[in-house]
This record gives structure tokens, sequence and C-alpha cells, in this order.
């Protein structure tokens, strides 16, 4: 769209560059959903499987093992993020 709105002239142009803008924070929003969705399910999948292997399954209470590593994944992105992590660059650091 970037390309686009260097040859098209006048309204056309504005209206371009407004939907490019848009489209990329909803790029990056999806983005952003689509790993934290994938974190949160396979983070929830390994909690229950340690925690049904040391208490009874129908005393877990899933609600709150829901909500901890929704709190966790949140804690850490924004951590990440206060930090200014250099992520492509963490396996340095290992």
């Amino acid at each position: 769209m970037a390309i686009a709105a260097q040859f098209i002239s006048g309204d056309g142009a504005a209206w371009v560059k407004v939907v490019s803008v848009i489209l990329n924070i909803f790029a990056v929003m999806t983005a952003f959903f689509g790993v934290y969705l994938g974190f949160r399910e396979a983070t929830q999948g390994i909690v229950m499987n340690i925690l049904r292997r040391k208490i009874p399954a129908e005393k877990i209470n899933e609600n709150l093992v829901q909500r901890g590593i929704m709190i966790f994944a949140i804690l850490l992105a924004w951590s990440a993020i206060v930090l200014n992590a250099p992520v492509l660059r963490l396996h340095l650091y290992l």
C-alpha cells in the first residue's frame, strides 16, 4: 500500500496512507494475540499436566489456573517491553 500511495495523488493518497496505518496496527495486534494465545494454551497444558499428577483432577480450580497463567503471560510480555529485552540475541545469554 505504501508503494501505491506514492503513485496516487490527491485525496486518494491520504486515504491509502490511513488505510495502510490501520492495516499495520491490526497486523501487529493479530500477531501479538496469536503468539499470546499459543503461549497461554501451551502453558496451561503444561501446568494442568503437572497439577493432575500431584492433585486429583476434580480438586483443581481451572478458572484460577487460567487467570494465573493469563496474569503471568501479561506480566511477562510487559516486563519484556519495559526491560527492552533483546529477544533475538537471547541465545547469547543462555
